[in-house]
Parts: structure tokens; C-alpha cells; sequence
């Protein structure tokens, strides 16, 4: 009867334990349409109203491994209309990132990263969600913010839990980790959930910001984020033709010698012509074919004007 029980007890616990760790489907975090809206970058400033937005859009192969491309670009909250207004001027691509479904795991490269432990331009494991309760984090971006160098950081616990930032049912890990302070640029240790497919509770998935505002999958229009805004100007603005193939007229009604700038951008956020407006013409005969963004600025400062502008011969 005892060995019964002990084989009983047994059974139990390793399928808990087995359910505990394979019940949950993986949850990617490099998905089409992810959106991180981050309240502001205290590692590069001290400054409070930086605010930016990490999104997730196309892919690339490098060496054979597929990634999505991860841009940050600035925003700003318009009050009146309650949506994000993300600046594709002032767009860059801030990373690679891919998972690896089949062991949980979560790689990136980045031109540049914030972290002097992890190699510029080199994959580095950014997260890995197969760990358990005891186990050591030893991604390179934790290590430049030990309190205590010597100190591991190990998983407290780990469960499957209904996420806030994201919803659903996902492999959350918990562990003591830095945390940057709101008000200013202090470093403390507190006990902080890192969850699959999201990134840390605080930060989302690159340790770059105070703090994660607002999290969503999806188009712009289902996240509130839009690309363009209204004019802010009474100039009266006519570009043509759309579509174009050689050149891009810009008529400037009632502009007064008042100097207009412009800026085209490919949709991937790459800067690909800029200067001052003059004979109202701007060549594009050396550009391909495709969807851009012409940027209308009066006198370097406000936009006036943003058009969607379609190359095609």
C-alpha cells in the first residue's frame, strides 16, 4: 500500500511538473505588427518627455537565419484626437530580433546595443523562456546592471499566468532585477515578472526605457498609432503627379519667400533625398520604384504637410 502511494505521489508531481512546463504554448515575441509604446529613455538623457515606440515590421535573412526588424520611432500623444502620432522622420532600425520556438529562447542583433556586455552587430541571447525556478540568467544585458557583480541572478519561480500587458495565457519568470528609478536615473533590485512573448514587466523587451505604456499586436489604426497628421498650417500645399516617375512637383501657394524644406523616406523609415524647395521640382528619377513618404517642413520646423507619394514607371 505504501508503494502504492509513494508511486502515486510520484506520478503527480511529474505531471504537474510536465504540465507546468508544456501545457502553455510558446508565445513569440518577434511578431508582425508588435508595438512597445516606452514612456522614456533614461540611459541617453535625463530628460523626461523622450518617448518613442518599438515596432516590429519585415523581415531579413542574415546567414540564412530569418529575423523581423525592430524600429524605434519617436511619438507624441495628440490629446484631441486620443491616438499616438509615431514621426516616421525621425524612424530607425533599432534591431533584429527572432525566437527560436523549439527551445523557447529569443536571440537579437543590434547595430548598437545599449549594453556594453553584449558584441555590436553579433546575436546575443536577449531571453530564454525554457528556464525554471533556480535556474541563472545569464543574458549578457543583465550583467552591466548588478548591483553586486558577483551576485547571479537566479529565477525565484516561474508559473503560467495571465499576463497584464499583453493578455492571455503565457510562461511568466520571476527574478530579482534592476530597476531604474521613474524620477530619476537611481538603480534598485526588486523582484520583477519577465514574461514570454513581452519581454520585462517594466521595459518590454530591451532594458532602454523607464517604463512600458502602452503594448499591442496589430495594424496602426487597431493600436491607435498613425503615420501621418493634419496640416498644421494654412499654406495650401498641392503635390503632383502621384503616381510619379521622373519628378515630384511641389506647389506652394501663398508661400510669401517663406523657405520650405523637404525629406523623402522609403516606408522602412531610410532617409532617401532631402534639401530646400526651390523651382518646385524634386527629382526622383534615380530612385526606385515603390511607396514613400514626402515630408514638407516650413522653415525646419513644423510639418505641414505629409504625402504618401508612389514611384512607378
Amino acid at each position: 500500500m505504501k508503494n502504492l502511494f509513494l508511486i502515486s505521489f510520484i506520478l503527480t508531481f511529474f505531471f504537474l511538473k510536465v504540465q507546468d512546463s508544456f501545457a502553455q504554448t510558446y508565445q513569440p515575441m518577434a511578431v508582425e505588427g508588435a508595438h512597445w509604446v516606452i514612456q522614456s529613455d533614461r540611459l541617453s538623457t535625463l530628460w523626461l518627455d523622450e518617448k518613442f515606440v518599438l515596432s516590429i515590421r519585415g523581415d531579413t535573412i542574415i546567414q540564412g537565419q530569418s529575423y523581423k526588424k525592430v524600429y524605434k520611432e519617436p511619438y507624441e500623444f495628440d490629446e484631441s484626437r486620443k491616438v499616438f502620432l509615431k514621426n516616421i522622420a525621425g524612424s530607425s532600425l533599432y534591431a533584429l530580433m527572432r525566437d527560436d520556438t523549439t527551445q523557447r529562447k529569443v536571440y537579437a542583433i543590434m547595430g548598437e546595443t545599449a549594453y556594453d556586455n553584449c558584441a555590436d552587430s553579433e546575436e546575443y541571447l536577449l531571453f530564454d523562456f525554457s528556464l525554471t525556478s533556480g535556474d541563472t540568467l545569464s543574458w549578457c544585458s543583465l550583467q552591466e546592471f548588478k548591483l553586486d557583480p558577483e551576485k547571479p541572478h537566479i529565477v525565484d519561480s516561474s508559473k503560467v499566468a495571465s499576463s497584464y500587458p499583453t493578455g492571455g495565457e503565457r510562461k511568466v519568470l520571476y527574478a530579482v532585477l534592476p530597476f531604474i528609478g521613474y524620477l530619476d536615473a537611481t538603480i534598485s533590485e526588486e523582484t520583477m515578472p519577465i514574461i514570454e512573448g513581452f519581454g520585462y514587466e517594466h521595459y518590454g523587451p530591451f532594458i532602454v526605457g523607464t517604463s512600458v505604456e502602452k503594448y499591442c499586436v496589430g495594424t496602426l489604426e487597431e493600436c491607435e498609432l498613425i503615420t501621418d497628421t493634419e496640416d498644421i498650417s494654412q499654406t495650401d500645399i498641392h503635390i503632383f503627379p502621384n503616381p510619379a516617375a521622373d519628378f515630384i512637383y511641389v506647389d506652394v501657394k501663398n508661400r510669401e519667400n517663406a523657405s520650405f524644406q523637404y525629406q523623402l523616406f522609403s516606408v522602412d523609415g531610410k532617409k532617401m533625398r532631402e534639401g530646400y524647395l526651390q523651382g518646385d521640382k524634386v527629382s526622383i528619377q534615380d530612385l526606385p520604384t515603390g511607396l514613400f513618404f514626402l515630408f514638407i517642413r516650413f522653415e525646419g520646423k513644423d510639418i505641414v504637410l505629409i504625402e504618401k507619394i508612389l514611384i512607378h514607371r
